[in-house]
């Protein structure tokens, strides 16, 4: 029966906590037809579907379905809405009331499917779902609360609570649709709470907008597993004001063979908290990952939190990995991370295994190789992939978070603030925090397989508190660091005695200490002395010699002649 605002309840229409899984999917089934049907009480532009809190004869709300609830392809709106009030006819008192209604699947099938029905030339649009929740029954391993599969312009979850769902909010090909003021809680099933765009497919989710929302693991059955947001192929995603915890991995973004490509995202004051149990190699906060011929670019997270839950996890990798492979056809370009939280994992803080114009403002990359490993990998920073063009200012490397999460002192064994290493190119660090490290404040390795670093830059850098400020491992191409105290405030001194042979080129790799920074060379001796810089020998004796970056794309490891004294 309609109501004349074109409200049904789901009492009146054959619906009740007091029936057969078989009976409510059928009843509800029904009156979505009707309501999309142009002959139907609205003519074809939808309602609002209304779930009591109460059955007829006061039972709690909980209504149990057994199939897929498909809305499509017609263009009309329809409202899943959870009421407090009983049935028209009998509302009785609550009896020990839930906070909403519950919508229950009862068999391993999505609940409801938003279904575009691509041959067709109808656009669904305006589906709500509202103050209600939606659960699945215990142990079961497939499904989706809410699957879109062809749907614009608002399909959206307010104040939903989504339990126990293998997949939570499945959008493969959508346009516009939200999430907002909802949780997505774990516990008896695992489950991935949110997936953006189609796994082995090219559609793609466009548009998405995730607000003030909780996705929560409660170990049980879910523990260690899941991934709190997949994303495959989308466009366009923003994500604020989020909390992720306790999840197997936390934020997956993969474009590889046979998926979308990525674009667009936009994360803000999103705290991620994967766990693991057990030594794992699957746990990051946020994992970026390219292969196939595939893109993801304009990716930024500005102030997350992006760290293991408060007891810990056993997972041995970085807490963020940005890992574009060594194909020239794989890109991960414009990563930003803008004053975001990443410490205290096993691992690295970060590590960027490959990509181009990756950018970190600011934030906090310390305390971090808590399993104490001796690979130069687990810094706060590491770089260990042909990156290009990486730019880290104002970070905080170093070992100075020194509260744990249980209130006691945090043991330190972050041992290097910032490696680069496998050839990396281009590569700007300016006025980061490097103190503190156990062994070194920056170590920059070319003995590596894929190739010597080139072009590193470090300027206005505080590189002291440490035994060796910086580890140079040649060869390295143009390497220069500036205005950095705990460096050059120790630069060497070449005298009589540590001064290379006659005729021997001086350079970084012919000091008795290696040296990247600027360089003055003063001479004083006998008028028979020659100087020859860069291989021009100069008629002065003594005096001061400006030595200018080399021109050289070797740069300094490996430069065959830089300044030498040449006879007497």
């Amino acid at each position: 029966m309609a109501a004349p605002t074109g409200i049904f309840n789901a009492l009146d229409n054959g619906m009740s906590p007091d029936n057969t899984p078989g009976t409510n999917t059928t009843n509800l089934k029904a009156l979505v037809s009707s309501l999309l049907n142009p002959t139907g009480p609205t003519n074809g532009t939808g309602g609002t579907i209304e779930f009591p809190m109460i059955g007829s004869a006061g039972s709690p709300g909980t209504y149990k379905f057994n199939d897929t609830i498909t809305i499509g392809p017609n263009p009309a709106s329809i409202i899943f809405r959870g009421t407090t009030a009983g049935s028209g006819t009998n509302p009785g008192p609550p009896a020990n009331p839930t906070p909403v209604p519950v919508l229950q699947q009862t068999v391993a099938k999505d609940l409801f499917v938003i279904d575009n029905n691509p041959g067709g030339s109808a656009d669904i649009s305006g589906i709500l779902f509202e103050d209600l929740s939606i659960q699945f029954s215990e142990g079961l391993t497939a499904g989706a609360a809410v699957h879109v599969t062809g749907g614009s312009n608002c399909v959206r979850l307010h104040r939903v609570t989504l339990i126990d769902c293998p997949v939570g909010y499945l959008l493969d090909w959508s346009l516009s649709c939200s999430m907002i003021d909802s949780q997505i809680y774990n516990s008896s099933n695992p489950g991935t709470p949110l997936i953006l765009g189609e796994s082995g497919g090219l559609q793609s989710a466009i548009e998405t907008f995730i607000a003030g929302c909780t996705f929560l693991n409660a170990g049980g059955a879910a523990q260690n597993l899941g991934t709190a947001v997949q994303i495959y192929g989308c466009e366009h995603l923003r994500m604020i004001n989020t909390r992720l915890e306790a999840y197997g991995q936390g934020i997956v973004i993969e474009a590889v063979a046979g998926t979308g490509n990525v674009r667009k995202l936009y994360f803000g004051n999103v705290s991620c908290f994967p766990y693991q149990s057990s030594a794992s190699t699957t746990g990051a906060a946020v994992l970026i990952k390219v292969r196939g011929g595939n893109n993801i670019s304009q990716v930024v997270f500005a102030e997350c939190e992006l760290s293991a839950p408060d007891s810990g996890t056993a997972y041995t990798g970085p807490g963020i990995s940005l890992d574009a492979g060594t194909n020239a056809s794989d890109v991960l370009d414009q990563v930003r991370f803008v004053s975001c939280y990443s410490c205290s994992w096993q691992g690295a803080g970060m590590n960027i295994i490959g990509g181009t114009n990756i950018e970190i403002l600011g934030g906090y990359y310390s305390c971090n190789n808590q399993s104490q490993s001796t690979s130069f990998s687990n810094s706060g920073i590491a770089i260990t992939g042909p990156a290009s063009g990486v730019r880290i200012t104002g970070a905080a490397c170093n070992n100075s978070v020194t509260i744990a999460d249980n209130g006691e002192p945090q043991n330190k064994y972050q041992k290097y603030g910032i490696y680069v290493s496998n050839g990396a190119a281009s590569v700007r660090i300016n006025a980061c925090d490097l103190t503190g490290n156990l062994t070194n404040s920056l170590v920059v390795d070319g003995s590596q397989a894929q190739g010597a670093p080139s072009d590193i830059f470090v300027g206005h850098t505080d590189c002291t508190g440490v035994s060796a400020a910086v580890d140079v491992i040649l060869p390295v191409g143009s390497l220069e660091i500036f205005d950095c105290p705990g460096y050059n405030d120790q630069r060497p001194i070449l005298n009589a005695n540590n001064a290379p042979a006659l005729g021997t080129p001086l350079s970084a790799s012919t000091c008795s200490t290696p040296y990247f920074g600027p360089s003055a060379v003063t001479f004083s001796g006998s008028a028979a002395l020659s100087v020859s810089v860069t291989g021009t020998i100069f008629t002065m004796s003594f005096g001061d010699f400006y030595l200018s970056r080399p021109t050289d794309p070797v740069g300094f490891g490996a430069q065959p002649s830089v300044f030498a004294w040449v006879g007497k």
